[in-house]
């Protein structure tokens, strides 16, 4: 190779190089703009139909999104936008429903895990085939009292240690779950706040 192929090659490269940070870096400040709670509704409606994930991701998980662009990002048919969504602590329960029934677990186990899940829709997830989705429910302050007894039963320990975790669970699941066969989860049931207030 002469001294100007190698010329040639060495600024083709850098020039390469170049491009990608300038790339790299805009994304990351269109990024920052789309959570940014500060940003406008119209930068945050723009930013909802750009080509890359990791933007309508973040627009999805912005507080600041309005119910009619959460909506519209509930449908992507990228699973990490949709992740977002239903992640995003100002989604309203009617959403999370669409949600909790997504073909992926792990949006599943996120809307689960949203506080605004509805009660109904966390009694449905408590029968996924998914420990994440069902860890979730047993962990959501608004599940069903009635769902937590039944999640109590699940053969899988991790299950009933999120249940002994919650503060909503009632002291008679507390208290069969204070003698449960795994040591963590009666470590949890017996320093779960309802249960120590009943000694």
């Amino acid at each position: 190779m002469n001294e100007t192929s190698f010329f040639y090659r060495f600024t083709r490269q850098a020039r390469i190089d170049i491009n990608a940070a300038r790339e790299s870096r805009a994304y990351a400040e269109l990024q920052y703009e789309a959570s940014d709670r500060a940003s406008s509704p119209s930068t945050l409606q723009q930013l909802a139909f750009h080509s890359d994930e990791r933007v309508r991701a973040s627009v999805a998980a912005n507080p600041s999104t309005s119910t009619h662009l959460l909506m519209h990002l509930a449908e992507d048919v990228n699973m990490w936008v949709r992740l977002a969504v239903a992640g995003n602590e100002s989604v309203r329960g009617d959403l999370l429903s669409q949600l909790a029934r997504d073909e992926e677990w792990s949006v599943c186990s996120r809307a689960a895990r949203n506080q605004s899940a509805l009660p109904d829709d966390l009694a449905l997830l408590a029968d996924s085939a998914s420990l994440s989705v069902r860890a979730s429910v047993g962990g959501n302050a608004n599940t069903p009292e009635s769902t937590l007894a039944r999640l109590a039963e699940d053969s899988d320990y991790r299950v009933r240690t999120c249940i002994a975790i919650n503060p909503t669970t009632p002291l008679a699941v507390l208290q069969q779950l204070a003698i449960d066969e795994e040591h963590i989860v009666r470590e949890y049931a017996l320093a779960n706040p309802t249960y120590i207030a009943s000694l």
